[in-house]
């Protein structure tokens, strides 16, 4: 009798040496990224230690080398106690990827012995999320729903 590791690595996130059983998984995900436009979403869950982080970090680089941007965490209870506190942590993660972004351009002139020309660019940061976001009208939903959008 052949003996065998078993791959099973307890722990949050611990990839096993050997990830069996989610080819449908992603391939179900090449999909939905691929949509035009987007009319379907992934909602992944299940109990603790069956390997959602796991698949997580598996269907990352797919949606990176499919010209999505990946933004997220693991959240904690407390990130998610209220829906606004859960929308903060999301614009915060979102930020990170977005602040990078140019949306605008404005230039200011200078006066004085030698005039010139100062270009600002205006920067998709955390604090125009926040902007964007806290002037939305309507519900928490409503109002994430309006960032995503416009990002």
């Amino acid at each position: 009798m052949q003996l065998f590791t078993n791959p099973f690595r307890q722990g949050a996130g611990q990839r096993p040496p050997y990830l069996a059983g989610r080819q449908k998984e992603k391939e179900g995900f090449k999909k939905l990224l691929s949509q035009t436009p987007v009319m379907q979403n992934l909602i992944l869950t299940g109990l603790r230690g069956v390997g959602k982080t796991v698949l997580l970090d598996e269907l990352k680089p797919i949606a990176t080398d499919s010209s999505w941007f990946w933004a997220g965490s693991n959240l904690s209870e407390s990130a998610s106690v209220s829906e606004a506190s859960l929308s903060i942590r999301i614009l915060a993660d979102l930020a990170i990827l977005t602040s990078t972004f140019t949306i605008s351009e404005e230039y200011r002139f200078i006066m004085g012995f030698k005039p010139s020309v100062e270009k600002i660019e205006l920067k998709l940061d955390f604090l125009r999320l926040s902007a964007i976001h806290n002037s939305t009208p309507g519900l928490e939903s409503d109002k994430l729903k309006r960032v995503l959008e416009f990002v």
